[in-house]
């Protein structure tokens, strides 16, 4: 039997975290989970931010992280052995802070996947040899800021289904079970969209062994598809966020995989609290907050299964949605934004149907999609 740890979100990069993380002593911040963790055969992390002590940011919105290398050391002696870079922080501080973070990584003597300094090395697979298997992790993320494009060769590895494909298929080849692990989904959304659980489900198809997300900082459900297990999203694993008013934030999942010597895989679920009021330490679910849970788990694991329940549990969040994204594209002042926000303006002055119609034809149209895509890339 082969054990496959799995974890989400790494940031240690809070100054009450990082204090924690420079001591290196995992059994403080990993507490409950560190006998999992070191015992397994492979134990892997997403590291959310890049790692260096000083660099310009990349100009992007939404937060800045970073984490400093001392940092590092913690996960190492916890018993991580890979870190997915797949994400979209890990170009927060441009290439200079992605060249540091993979030395760093280096220097720690673990592995990483899913970014590089050119797109070779960003699309290269991880394989490990334990035991009798080798085992295969494919990493991807999201187009955002973070993944490498036609103007940019350095990254993070983008979802892109075709090259996806190839690389699940060729690496299928090399390897006798293969993990995808994906950095996606709408964040603090507890559900997939009923594209982003196609896709998951298409790396099934393409040959993925088990598929498992994060990113989106809640724990949502998981389904069993055609014997591949779908996590759709992990949660945090370790990370802060002061003055977060999200009750999910705090909760986290972790995914023990069983692979035995026929390649039937099995699967524990680990649930803890992190990072919680004052408690910067992962604690272990009680059996009241287990039970709490696994009620939780059951419910969202229904609606992932029903496709119309799913669709329409969507189109009531987009529909929640849509004043905020109308606003973001088209009202540019923040002065003026701040006014319709508060209904001082009308919002229909300034958001109008015909360019609606036109900006949907330019979203979808892959032709123009690809277009404005290489135009506000360079």
């Amino acid at each position: 039997m082969i054990d496959v740890f799995i974890g989400g979100d790494v940031f240690l990069g809070d100054n009450r975290l990082e204090e924690i993380a420079k001591k290196a002593d995992p059994a403080v911040l990993f507490k409950g989970l560190l006998d999992k963790i070191s015992k397994s055969d492979l134990s892997i992390a997403n590291l959310e931010s890049p790692i260096l002590e000083n660099g310009t940011a990349l100009i992007k919105t939404g937060p800045v992280l970073k984490s400093t290398p001392q940092s590092l050391a913690i996960l190492k002696n916890a018993g991580f052995d890979l870190l997915t870079l797949a994400n979209n922080h890990i170009l927060d501080y441009g290439e200079f802070g992605l060249s540091e973070t993979l030395k760093t990584i280096e220097f720690e003597s673990m592995q990483f996947v899913g970014a590089g300094l050119n797109k070779v090395q960003a699309r290269k697979p991880f394989k490990i040899q334990i035991k009798s298997k080798t085992i295969g992790v494919i990493n991807v993320a999201e187009n955002e800021f973070s993944t490498f494009n036609n103007r940019r060769d350095y990254g993070a590895n983008p979802i892109d289904l075709v090259d996806n494909y190839y690389d699940i298929q060729n690496f299928k080849k090399e390897v006798d079970f293969l993990f995808v692990i994906v950095h996606g989904g709408r964040e603090h959304y507890n559900l997939p969209s009923p594209e982003f659980k196609k896709t998951l489900k298409f790396y099934a198809d393409a040959g993925a062994n088990a598929v498992v997300a994060h990113h989106t900082h809640c724990v949502s459900g998981f389904e069993n598809y055609k014997g591949v297990p779908i996590f759709y999203g992990l949660g945090n694993f370790v990370f802060n966020n002061i003055g977060n008013n999200r009750p999910l934030w705090n909760i986290g999942l972790a995914v023990q995989f069983h692979i035995s010597e026929d390649n039937q895989c099995s699967f524990d679920l680990l649930s803890f609290n992190q990072c919680k009021g004052e408690n910067y330490i992962i604690e272990m679910h009680n059996k009241r907050e287990k039970e709490s849970f696994l009620d939780y788990i059951n419910n969202i694991n229904k609606i992932i299964q029903n496709d119309s329940l799913l669709r329409k549990k969507w189109v009531e969040y987009v529909e929640n949605q849509e004043h905020a994204y109308l606003r973001h594209i088209f009202i540019k002042n923040s002065f003026v934004k701040k006014l319709v926000n508060r209904k001082i303006l009308p919002e229909n002055l300034f958001i109008n149907e015909n360019h609606k119609v036109l900006l949907s034809n330019l979203i979808r149209c892959e032709t123009h999609r690809e277009i404005i895509l290489n135009i506000f890339s360079k």
